[in-house]
């Protein structure tokens, strides 16, 4: 009885041992291929980014008292309500770097107020309707306005009431939303909310020509995303978020880019927030004319990336800026562009996901051949034991 249970269990013990060497390398490779699977996460494609334009392009201000007094040379304007000598302030942002059709999220006219009345007052931002320049404008109709005083929207823009000197904010994301999108930009003029008091009431705000407090003259923050998004085909026909595969080229495209003899360039970081590498001077596709295409097949450059063994190019999600050529060169790192997109003229930021598998890292490979090697030595082992065992 005990010979026959000996021989049962030694043949149990080496049914075990005989398991199929193809089916334990199955194992073996599933198991190495799920532990390097990256974890991937959605890209939410553009990135917002927000621009300082701290210089107008032209301010000045319009006074009734001297309606054919042109005041575009002075270092101060004033917004004034006086029973016939009221006073108006007009301000405009040259914003042609921001591709035209960006989606705009906010947009901030700032005004600093050097001094203000002592009676709290309400003003308006309106949004101009008429073209204007610093150097002749002024109150009087004809000058160049249709009716004296200005020509801007009766719809108020936005709406503040400072009590104090200092920054006077404006909101301004709808205005800014419509120049992007096609509406020309004359700026904006503000003024009192009740004009022709009897008593006077002025604040007085600092301009452009302001030579000793540079840092309080009008400024504009915009935050927008521009239209500048990835492709896995050179035709662009459809957006892509993830690239996955070895030697993948990254097509990238934008819309509404500067025209003329403007080029642009292009800089790819990886996850590790690191510059890879950069498309310098590429040009447009465009009808003379019109805001071009940055990216088209039929632009003079392709701003491309193809995904090669680079051992210092990190997997996850990464980034493709744009920059007006000539601005200051990207920096090794994402972190000190994103910090300061001003330094950078940074007008374009697209987000895309590699896999790891899109860059084979030479160590990686190497580390994944020696776990299947251990794995399979560890099995080849057992098994020469376990034999080993039933023969004795």
């Amino acid at each position: 009885m005990q010979l026959r249970q000996y021989q049962k269990h030694k043949q149990i013990e080496y049914r075990m041992v005989k398991l199929p060497l193809w089916v334990a390398a199955t194992i073996i490779v599933l198991v190495v291929g799920l532990l390097a699977m990256p974890l991937t996460v959605l890209a939410d494609g553009g990135q917002s980014i927000t621009r300082n334009f701290l210089l107008s392009a032209a301010d000045s201000w319009l006074y009734e008292g001297n309606s054919n007094t042109n005041y575009g040379g002075d270092d101060t304007m004033e917004v004034q309500s006086d029973s016939g000598k009221n006073g108006r302030t007009i301000v405009q942002f040259d914003l042609s770097q921001i591709p035209t059709g960006s989606t705009v999220s906010s947009a901030t006219l700032s005004l600093y107020a050097s001094a203000v009345p002592a009676v709290i007052r309400t003003y308006d931002a309106h949004r101009i309707t008429t073209s204007w320049a610093e150097g002749t404008v002024r109150w009087k109709a004809g000058w160049p306005w249709t009716t004296a005083g200005g020509d801007f929207n009766v719809a108020t823009s936005s709406t503040t009431t400072p009590g104090t000197a200092g920054w006077m904010d404006f909101d301004v994301t709808s205005d800014v939303a419509s120049f992007l999108t096609g509406t020309a930009n004359y700026g904006w003029l503000i003024k009192d909310e009740t004009e022709d008091s009897a008593t006077t009431y002025t604040t007085t705000f600092y301009t452009k020509e302001e030579a000793t407090e540079t840092t309080l003259r009008p400024k504009l923050a915009v935050t927008f995303t521009a239209s500048w998004d990835s492709y896995r085909d050179e035709l662009r026909n459809f957006g892509e978020e993830t690239f996955t595969s070895a030697y993948t080229t990254v097509y990238m495209e934008g819309t509404g880019f500067l025209d003329g003899s403007q080029t642009y360039n292009i800089g790819y970081y990886d996850a590790d927030g690191t510059l890879v590498t950069t498309d310098n001077g590429i040009g447009l596709a465009l009808v003379v004319g019109d805001r071009g295409t940055l990216g088209n097949p039929d632009s003079p450059y392709e701003p491309t990336y193809t995904f090669i063994a680079d051992p210092d190019a990190t997997p996850g999600v990464w980034h493709a800026v744009v920059q007006l050529s000539g601005a200051s060169s990207f920096p090794p790192d994402y972190i000190t562009l994103s910090a300061d997109p001003d330094a950078y003229d940074l007008i374009g930021d697209d987000t895309f996901i590699v896999g790891a598998d899109a860059i084979p890292e030479f160590p990686v490979v190497i580390s994944a051949i020696g776990v299947a090697l251990l794995c399979f030595g560890i099995y080849w082992w057992m098994r020469r034991r376990m034999l080993v065992n039933v023969k004795a």
